[in-house]
């Protein structure tokens, strides 16, 4: 009884895990779709982010591509909240090929702009990225204090 409850168990995981890699991948070419259609740059900054933050898991290097992309736009615009929003997706991407020292660059980066916009929900994100780079480092009271 004990087999077939985990063998159950195994492939409802397994088709759980199947069905959200097939709904990323679908994600991921609706938004490339999207990036060819938009015009308006913020807009594309948005669709980027949102590539970025896709790719992350499974293919860094696309990831920081994506973020970069967002990144050069929102600095030609001069658009904060993209940013914040890129540098700290770029974060995220950059804790996950294991560079933590240049995570927390762009996370603190990201956290001054959301600041100095009064970007909340950006403050947010940034803090809780920052605190998951000390964690890391076991370094938990630093952690918490994000």
């Amino acid at each position: 009884m004990k087999k077939i409850l985990l063998i159950m168990t195994l492939v409802l995981e397994w088709c759980i895990c199947f069905s959200q890699t097939k709904q990323n991948l679908d994600d991921i070419k609706q938004l490339k779709r999207e990036l060819t259609m938009v015009q308006q740059d913020t807009s594309r900054i948005h669709i980027l982010v949102s590539l970025c933050n896709y790719y992350r898991d499974f293919n860094q290097d696309s990831s920081v591509m994506f973020g970069n992309r967002a990144l050069a736009i929102a600095q030609r615009i001069n658009f904060p909240e993209g940013k914040a929003n890129a540098l700290n997706e770029l974060g995220l991407s950059f804790r996950i090929l294991g560079d933590m020292p240049k995570s927390l660059e762009l996370q603190y980066q990201g956290l001054q702009i959301a600041e100095s916009n009064k970007l909340p929900l950006l403050m947010a994100k940034c803090l809780r990225g920052i605190g998951v780079v000390y964690s890391e480092f076991n370094d938990y009271n630093k952690a918490i204090s994000y």
